[in-house]
C-alpha cells in the first residue's frame, strides 16, 4: 500500500511539472477553499465522492459565489497629481505596460446554487442532487494592437488573428444534477459520478477576428480591414430592426437550448492521508438552438479608416458639441456592414481537473493541497490553465471551522506566488451552517487587487452519525 501511495503521488507531481510550461492561470477562478473542509457539502460539486465528515444528510440552501479578474489594479492606472495644472493625470503608457503583463483580460463569473440535497445511504454509498444558475463573462484585451499603436509604427502594416482567444464571450445557463458515490468493498477507495442536465438561457461569443492594420507614413490616418464572426442565441433573440441596428427581443418561452455534462471522481483514504481526483464538465456543452444567429461581414471584409479628430469642433458655446458626438455615434453604428444568418452552434464549458491531497491531525486539523485546472478548448488549440492551492483547516469546536489558504499560478511567463484566501463557517446546534469565504485574493491591499472571489451561503447538515 505504501508503494502504491508513493507511485500515485510521484506520478501526479510529475504530471503537474510537465504541464507547467504550457499551463496558464485560469480565466475564472474556482472557489476551492472549501475542498478540504471537514463539514462543508459544497465540495461535492467538484468531486462526487466527497461528503461532509460524519454527516448523514445535508441540504444546501441558496448561496452566492462571485468571482472577478481585472487586467489591472487601481494603482496600475498610474494616476498622479500635477500641481502646476491642478489636475490628475493618467499615465497611459504605464497602464499598457501593466496590461501587457496580465494576459487574463476581464473575467466575471457568478454561481448561484439554488437548492441541493445529499444523503449517506450506508457506510459505503452516497447520493446527491443539486440545482443552480451559472454566468460566465470574459473580455480579452487585444494587446498586440494596443502595443503596435503605442510604439508609433508609422507607414507599416500588421496582421492580427484573434481566432484562438475569447475577444468577447458571455454564457448563462441553469443546471440540475444527480450523482452519487460507492466505496469498493474491502478497499479504502470510493468512486463516483454526477450527470448534469444543462439548460441554456443566453449566449454571445465573438469566435474570430482577423485584422490587417495599416498606418500612414505621417500617422495621419489608421486603416483597419477586418473579417469577423460572432454567434448569439438564447431566450433574448438578437435581430436586425428596421433601421438596420442589432437589437435584443426577449421572449417569455421556456429555454430550448440543452446540453448534458458529466463529472467523475475517485477518493482513497489511507489512514491520515486523503487523496482525491475528479474531472468535471465532461461533454460537448450546450447546443444553442433558440434564436440562433451568426454575424459576419457582408463582403467577408470590412474596411474602416480613421482620419483623426478636428479638436476645434469639440467645443461649442462653452460646452461639448453634442451634434458632433451624435454624428460620430451614428457613423460607428454604420461602419460594420454585417450580414445576419440563422445558424445553430455549440459552446463548450471548459473541462476541469481537480487533484487533492490532505493530512488530518487529531481529527481537528487538516493540511491540504489542491491542483485545480481547466482545458480551454479552441478551434486552433487547447490550453490547460491551472492554479495550485495550499490550505489549512481548523475545527476546534463543534460550532466553528476556520481556514486559511494560498494559491499560486503560472501564466506562461510569470509565477504568481501570493493569492491568499480565508473562510469562516459557524454552526448552530451542530446542524445549521452559515459561511463566508474570500478566495484567490491577488493582493491584500485593495488598490493593488486584480482578482478575488467571494462566497456566502447557508447549509443544514443533519444526524451526525458514523464516520
Amino acid at each position: 500500500m505504501k508503494s502504491l501511495k508513493s507511485a500515485i503521488i510521484i506520478g501526479l507531481l510529475a504530471m503537474v511539472v510537465a504541464t507547467m510550461d504550457s499551463a496558464k492561470a485560469q480565466t475564472i477562478f474556482d472557489n476551492t477553499i472549501f475542498y478540504h473542509s471537514f463539514r462543508a457539502p459544497m465540495s461535492s460539486h467538484i468531486n462526487p465522492t466527497l461528503f461532509p465528515y460524519k454527516a448523514q444528510w445535508y441540504v444546501s440552501l441558496p448561496n452566492l459565489d462571485l468571482g472577478l479578474s481585472l487586467p489591472f489594479s487601481y494603482n496600475d492606472l498610474g494616476l498622479y497629481y500635477d500641481p502646476q495644472r491642478d489636475v490628475s493625470v493618467l499615465n497611459l503608457n504605464h497602464v499598457i505596460d501593466q496590461m501587457s503583463s496580465n494576459k487574463l483580460g476581464l473575467a466575471v463569473s457568478s454561481n448561484v446554487d439554488l437548492l441541493g440535497f445529499g444523503v449517506r445511504l450506508a457506510d459505503f454509498a452516497t447520493l446527491h442532487v443539486a440545482s443552480g444558475l451559472r454566468t460566465h463573462n470574459r473580455i480579452a484585451i487585444p494587446m498586440g494592437i494596443v502595443e503596435f499603436l503605442q510604439e508609433g509604427n508609422a507607414g507599416e502594416q500588421r496582421q492580427f488573428n484573434f481566432g484562438s482567444d475569447d475577444i468577447l464571450s458571455s454564457q448563462t445557463w441553469m443546471y440540475a444534477s444527480l450523482g452519487g458515490s460507492f466505496r469498493i468493498p474491502e478497499l479504502p477507495i470510493s468512486i463516483g459520478a454526477t450527470v448534469n442536465l444543462l439548460s441554456g438561457l443566453q449566449s454571445f461569443k465573438v469566435d474570430q477576428v482577423k485584422m490587417d492594420l495599416t498606418t500612414a507614413d505621417d500617422m495621419s490616418y489608421i486603416q483597419f480591414t477586418a473579417d469577423y464572426m460572432a454567434h448569439s442565441a438564447g431566450v433574448a433573440g438578437l435581430c436586425v430592426d428596421d433601421s438596420g441596428s442589432l437589437v435584443f427581443h426577449p421572449t417569455l418561452s421556456m429555454p430550448q437550448s440543452w446540453g448534458v455534462s458529466m463529472d467523475v471522481g475517485a477518493r482513497a483514504k489511507l489512514g491520515m492521508v486523503d487523496l482525491s481526483v475528479s474531472l468535471v464538465d465532461l461533454g460537448q456543452g450546450i447546443f444553442w438552438q433558440e434564436n440562433p444567429i451568426a454575424i459576419v461581414p457582408k463582403t467577408r471584409e470590412t474596411t474602416i479608416r480613421f482620419d483623426g479628430i478636428d479638436v476645434s469642433q469639440l467645443l461649442q458655446d462653452g460646452g461639448l458639441n453634442r451634434d458632433l458626438f451624435s454624428a460620430w455615434i451614428d457613423s460607428l453604428k454604420n461602419l460594420p456592414d454585417y450580414a445576419v444568418t440563422e445558424a445553430s452552434h455549440s459552446m463548450s464549458i471548459p473541462t476541469k481537473l481537480y487533484f487533492g491531497a490532505s493530512v488530518t491531525f487529531l481529527k481537528m486539523l487538516r493540511a491540504g493541497y489542491l491542483l485545480h485546472g481547466e482545458w480551454d478548448k479552441k478551434e486552433i488549440k487547447t490550453t490547460f490553465r491551472c492554479n495550485n492551492t495550499l490550505s489549512l483547516h481548523a475545527n476546534p469546536m463543534n460550532w466553528l471551522e476556520v481556514a486559511v489558504a494560498n494559491s499560486f499560478s503560472y501564466d506562461g511567463d510569470n509565477l504568481n506566488w501570493f493569492n491568499p484566501g480565508v473562510s469562516l463557517m459557524l454552526s448552530r446546534g451542530g446542524s445549521f451552517q452559515c459561511y463566508l469565504a474570500a478566495d484567490f485574493v491577488s493582493n491584500m491591499y485593495l488598490a493593488n487587487m486584480k482578482s478575488a472571489r467571494l462566497m456566502v451561503g447557508v447549509n443544514i447538515v443533519g444526524k451526525h452519525g458514523k464516520k
